[in-house]
């Protein structure tokens, strides 16, 4: 967004074809990009090359995540508190408010282990110059797994109702955050998470997990911009994309 709306002040063209906006826009539905091929940006390695895989798009998992606009739309309106408890909440009633929990592993987990044991929620972590996206029941067990082979730093979060995600529907939140997140950042995750073509109203409760969860990380990252080192491992194959994705701005792509 950044890049683009600079070239619009210096009466330049957009970029077009690999640029910030074709990353971010593929799947912004509403678009020109999207109108044009609705296959989402998802790239493989093959080589020294990055292939669009083609099946991709037919995917459940692709035909139903929220789009990169929604993410930063909800972002953008949601609310981030610190005290008396970190939490981050929208405006539509349909999206679960999150307990968000952030910070080094080891700090994460002991706050996990003292007050949410039994909590059910998403995660993503940094370890080795990459991100690594979860789900669990167990925070604390899994930490210390995660923090024995290197991670060091992780955000969690997960609703704050009383009444527990049920295990299906956070498979099929996790596998929406793998399938969006991998499009801008780099991920360690070896698969997409969730197989099963899930029952309605999983999907329903997974994508809305999932959206709120998304939202709340890139509002976190907005938020905590130029403080230091980045938590978040982003692409490099398309410049600008940090900036672009963070300004929290949802871009129409031009004709």
């Amino acid at each position: 967004m950044l890049i683009q709306q600079a070239r619009c002040d210096l009466g330049l063209p957009p970029l077009l074809g690999g640029a910030v906006s074709d990353q971010l826009q593929r799947r912004t539905r509403g678009t020109v990009l999207y109108e044009r091929n609705d296959r989402a940006t998802h790239y493989e390695p093959r080589g020294t090359r990055l292939i669009p895989e083609i099946t991709l798009g037919n995917n459940w998992r692709f035909l139903n995540a929220p789009s990169h606009a929604e993410i930063r739309l909800v972002a953008r309106e949601g609310h981030l508190a610190a005290d008396p408890t970190p939490t981050f909440t929208t405006r539509g009633s349909h999206l679960p408010s999150l307990t968000v929990l952030s910070g080094p592993m080891a700090d994460v987990q002991r706050q996990v282990e003292a007050y949410y044991r039994i909590k059910r929620g998403l995660y993503v972590l940094r370890k080795n110059g990459k991100n690594y996206v979860g789900q669990t029941k167990e925070f604390g067990t899994r930490g210390r797994i995660h923090g024995a082979t290197g991670a060091d730093f992780v955000l969690f979060a997960f609703p704050d109702e009383q009444q527990m995600v049920c295990s299906d529907a956070l498979s099929v939140a996790e596998s929406f955050v793998i399938i969006s997140l991998g499009e801008i950042l780099k991920l360690q995750n070896g698969n997409l998470g969730h197989d099963a073509l899930p029952q309605t109203h999983e999907l329903r409760e997974g994508a809305a997990l999932a959206l709120a969860f998304m939202a709340a990380l890139t509002r976190w990252a907005h938020e905590h911009q130029g403080s230091g080192d980045d938590f978040l491992c982003w692409r490099t194959d398309v410049q600008g994309l940090q900036a672009a994705y963070l300004s929290l701005n949802a871009y129409t792509a031009q004709p």
